[in-house]
């Protein structure tokens, strides 16, 4: 992962910030200020960021959208 995708994903998940578990928001101020620090994340805490990204910025995709409006008018 690259210095941008990370920045990304950390931008992404400041808006998932106020929805995140207690735990979740402490590790998240740390990649946060790595972030601000201009610091590379070691592998377990990329992954554990992945996994908070997955969590709370699921990318909806076409095919998942067409089946919530087929859910809706059934």
């Amino acid at each position: 992962m690259t210095h941008v995708e990370q920045h990304k994903m950390i931008l992404a998940l400041r808006d998932a910030a106020p929805r995140m578990t207690r735990e979740e928001q402490t590790r998240f101020a740390m990649y946060e200020k790595r972030d601000r620090d201009d610091e590379e994340l070691d592998d377990l805490s990329r992954e554990r960021m992945q996994s908070m990204h997955e969590k709370y910025c699921a990318a909806s995709t076409k095919q998942a959208m067409d089946d919530k409006w087929k859910k809706l008018f059934k």
